[in-house]
């Protein structure tokens, strides 16, 4: 988190000064004081006002911080479009009429899309092979906060409608946000199956004590590195950390049945093998996005391999949702929003 603090703003205020000098080019605009003030306060609006918002609560400093997370991808999607013009321009020479119709217009019509995009909910049915017939829903990083209470009870509805056994939320249910209290999580006490949770990075960054009190006075049961047994089934939490070697870690030390079928629940798509050598058979994450916007898939994967969808390694599958939410600017490209219906099924 330090390490973010310290270099987003940097390469931000670089972002944003190639992505103003490109758009004053096109109309033959030359930089000035006003200029140079509205590409500072774009650079690192969001930045102040987060931490503003953060020792000094206020509704005004909550909602320019809404606004200029607005801004961080939308003027990523500047810069994609605008770099890609640049390319093309060294093997097209466009006469400036036809740059200012191209970026402009894709500029208007990506983000619309994005913005648009990021408030629909699919649900994503996976069939899986096992000794008993259930049904699980997956919530995973509908990072509440980001989006609002409405948008969440919107999700916990579609969950009821699926009717499913049990519902596992995989971790970031909650942002670090000023105003975390037990109305944030109102919408949760419409949810009708019995649920369990995981932490997630984003309940570490808002502080996990405080998250997991709040947790326990909804209907969502905390699996804190432990196993129960539940429809049939063996549903084992492990709590999110930076180690690699985490998962390898709590599996040696939780209690559990050898001979009951297992879904383990952690927040990050890592330690597949060690879930396999410890004898796990399915095991559900999230925290990718699938990249949210793209093209940060491309970053996000080398870091995780398993970006997103459905992993096997030996007798262990693994499945990694792109998300129920999404965190930042409320945009969504080339990644969609989902519900999760894991159908376990006996072999007829």
């Amino acid at each position: 988190m330090f390490l973010f603090i310290s270099i987003f703003p940097g390469i931000n205020l670089a972002g944003n000064f190639y992505v103003f000098h490109r758009l004053l080019s096109f109309w033959q605009i030359k930089w000035n004081i006003g200029w140079l003030a509205l590409w500072a306060m774009a650079s690192c609006g969001y930045t102040l006002f987060s931490f503003l918002d953060h020792v000094r609560p206020h509704w005004l400093w909550h909602e320019l911080g809404k606004l200029f997370v607005c801004w961080l991808g939308v003027g990523f999607l500047c810069l994609c479009c605008l770099a890609v013009h640049d390319l093309l321009w060294l093997a097209i020479r466009f006469p400036i009429q036809t740059s200012r119709r191209l970026v402009c217009g894709a500029i208007a019509g990506i983000c619309l899309y994005a913005f648009l995009n990021s408030f629909f909910l699919r649900v994503q049915t996976i069939q899986v092979q096992a000794p008993v017939n259930l049904k699980i829903a997956q919530i995973s990083d509908l990072h509440l906060g980001s989006v609002s209470q409405r948008y969440c009870k919107r999700a916990i509805d579609r969950v009821n409608q699926l009717s499913p056994d049990l519902v596992a939320f995989t971790g970031d249910l909650l942002d670090p946000h000023s105003t975390l209290d037990a109305q944030t999580l109102r919408p949760l006490e419409s949810l009708k199956p019995p649920a369990y949770w995981v932490s997630g990075n984003h309940e570490r960054y808002a502080g996990l004590s405080k998250v997991k009190k709040l947790i326990r006075n909804t209907p969502l049961q905390p699996l804190e590195n432990q196993a129960v047994l539940t429809n049939g089934i063996q549903l084992i939490g492990i709590e999110d950390s930076d180690s690699p070697e985490q998962v390898a870690i709590q599996l040696m030390q939780i209690p559990r049945q050898k001979d009951v079928y297992t879904v383990l629940l952690y927040h990050q798509p890592t330690g597949l093998e060690d879930a396999a050598q410890a004898g796990i058979d399915l095991m559900l994450c999230g925290h990718t996005h699938r990249g949210q916007i793209f093209p940060f898939g491309w970053l996000v994967q080398m870091k995780y391999p398993r970006l997103y969808g459905w992993y096997k390694y030996e007798n262990c599958g693994m499945y990694v949702s792109s998300g129920t939410g999404f965190w930042g600017p409320p945009m969504r490209l080339g990644s969609c929003n989902e519900i999760v219906l894991i159908q376990l099924r006996k072999k007829e």
